[in-house]
């Protein structure tokens, strides 16, 4: 009896072990970039800075064109200064997250919802606006 309960001590911590390094695989700590945009305009790349706490996702996200890049740094750094947006109620559980991203349109709030799952270097998704949605796929940057 004693062999039997030591060994399903023994899988229980392999499992918890397991568990944990499965959760350190989502981790969603870093940069990751997607481009969106109507194929016949110039593509916005979208830079999204996450950083986990726990179960807590902080973090921004940025927006530029493709002229942004040949700029002078103090110009990338002025721009970046203004057009960071800070995200509210980010979670990550299980690989999934969660964030909402708020910003004023002629006076307007809009709020988007950005759901994923992180797999490997990956985020895909969907982002909601109201009524509206579409996908998201992020990839983890080099930077």
């Amino acid at each position: 009896m004693k062999r039997f309960a030591a060994a399903v001590a023994f899988g229980l911590i392999v499992v918890a072990m397991a568990a944990s390094i499965r959760a350190d695989d989502a981790d969603p700590t870093g940069i990751w970039e997607w481009k969106s945009g109507p194929a016949a305009k110039a593509s916005q790349t979208n830079e999204l800075s996450l950083k986990r706490d726990g179960d807590n996702l902080a973090g921004s996200l940025f927006h530029y064109n493709s002229e942004f890049p040949s700029l002078p740094k103090s110009g990338q750094d002025q721009i970046r200064r203004n057009v960071t947006i800070e995200i509210s109620d980010g979670t990550i559980r299980d690989g999934r997250i969660f964030f909402k991203v708020a910003q004023s349109f002629n006076g307007r709030k809009i709020v988007s919802t950005y759901t994923g799952k992180i797999e490997g270097d990956l985020i895909k998704g969907r982002i909601r606006v109201g009524s509206l949605s579409r996908d998201w796929q992020a990839k983890r940057a080099d930077h």
